[in-house]
């Protein structure tokens, strides 16, 4: 599924920076037959290594344990193009050969080649195999984003169908040029919400990715930084 391209540089995180102007309640989300047909659950499939080297009964080691194993993991994605172009995580896609996005209503399509992928920010782009147009979602403004704006969580964890959670911006982490690198909030989100969408209103303004360990706080990646990817059309590595 992967392509290697060229490499675009990333700005590392020198300073992690609480915005502190006043945030704007935004609460005109979009309606549930909208989120359900723009947010997506992954079923993916791929190869890992069970790890270790066994000993036979002689003493000698073998190669028991090296080999590739199948495995299937669960995801989200958010639908960003009328083509089926798709914002995920790495973490989600990274590993994958192949697999099927599945929608609320239970529809299964397959599910293309990675587009783009952006390690560093643990973004990728995915693609829809079918002969249809899909909703794309809206995609806002990260950089306007301020604690106490309401957000909303969207995942299709393990393929069950549209979860949604509400909650708010409770920091946005910025590097030295106070570019928004994390934006942490408190809509709940679980691991296989990885890769799903955050709104404010009617706007995705970030890509959920995981819980800051050790605490109730939710972590996503702003959208401006995953916007970078769609200007590829052919697959492309940026880290």
């Amino acid at each position: 599924m992967k392509s290697r391209v060229k490499i675009v540089g990333g700005v590392p995180a020198l300073f992690l920076l609480l915005a502190l102007q006043p945030g704007t309640a935004q609460e005109n989300f979009p309606p549930f037959d909208d989120l359900a047909a723009s947010n997506v659950g992954l079923i993916l499939e791929g190869f890992y290594f069970p790890g270790g080297i066994s000993a036979a009964q002689d003493g000698n080691p073998t190669c028991n344990g090296t080999e590739w194993s199948p495995s299937k993991w669960y995801g989200s994605a958010v639908i960003v193009d009328a083509d089926g172009t798709m914002f995920t995580n790495w973490h989600v896609a990274g590993r994958a050969v192949g697999g099927v996005a599945k929608f609320h209503n239970g529809s299964f399509f397959e599910v293309k080649h990675i587009k783009a992928y952006d390690p560093l920010h643990d973004l990728a782009t995915l693609q829809i195999i079918a002969n249809q147009d899909f909703m794309p979602v809206s995609l806002g403004d990260s950089d306007t984003l301020r604690p106490l704006d309401k957000v909303l969580a969207v995942g299709n964890p393990r393929g069950t169908g549209i979860n949604v959670t509400e909650g708010g911006v409770s920091q946005v982490v910025q590097d030295d040029r106070l570019v928004p690198l994390i934006v942490r909030h408190t809509a709940p989100i679980t691991g296989g919400n990885s890769g799903g969408a955050l709104y404010r209103g009617r706007e995705v303004i970030g890509i959920n990715v995981a819980t800051w360990p050790g605490t109730q706080f939710h972590q996503a990646v702003p959208v401006n930084i995953a916007k970078t990817l769609l200007q590829y059309t052919e697959p492309v590595l940026l880290s």
